[in-house]
């Protein structure tokens, strides 16, 4: 328990005050076996990469090259799962954190979750800026 106290300090305080929620509300502690088990989830958890697929419809140097852009601007926080034309996509909507696209989507079903990225076919600074700062407001690396 004590190593994962000094490892995952931040997400044992987390799970102290989630335990105190708890425990107000429902009138049941947790136990520090319990604490430290959620610390590790909520490590997990907050330590994961955000997905993307990039949807693009001119031809695979145009998508690859969006690819490298954001990959190299953003760095391992992203992980984008692949390239896909709209149509496809369409058919076949993979389950995404994020959708970079130069289109407009439209005729598609997304969860509400997923947030959507229009950008120039040559991505701007801006565009990959704004990119870059959603994933440092919604990933937790350390």
């Amino acid at each position: 328990m004590q190593d994962v106290s000094n490892r995952y300090g931040r997400e044992m305080d987390m799970a102290r005050k989630i335990n105190g929620v708890l425990e107000k509300r429902y009138g049941a502690a947790a136990n520090v076996h319990e604490i430290s088990y959620l610390a590790i989830y909520l490590r997990a958890y907050s330590s994961r990469k955000l997905s993307a697929l990039v949807l693009c419809d001119l031809g695979e140097g145009i998508a690859d090259n969006m690819v490298r852009q954001i990959t190299q601007y953003c760095g391992d926080g992203i992980r984008i799962l692949g390239i896909s034309s709209l149509n496809e996509y369409r058919r076949d909507p993979l389950p995404v954190d994020i959708l970079i696209s130069p289109s407009r989507i439209y005729n598609v079903r997304l969860p509400e979750k997923t947030k959507i990225f229009y950008v120039d076919y040559l991505l701007k600074e801006t565009q990959l800026k704004k990119i870059q700062d959603y994933l440092l407001k919604n990933t937790h690396t350390e």
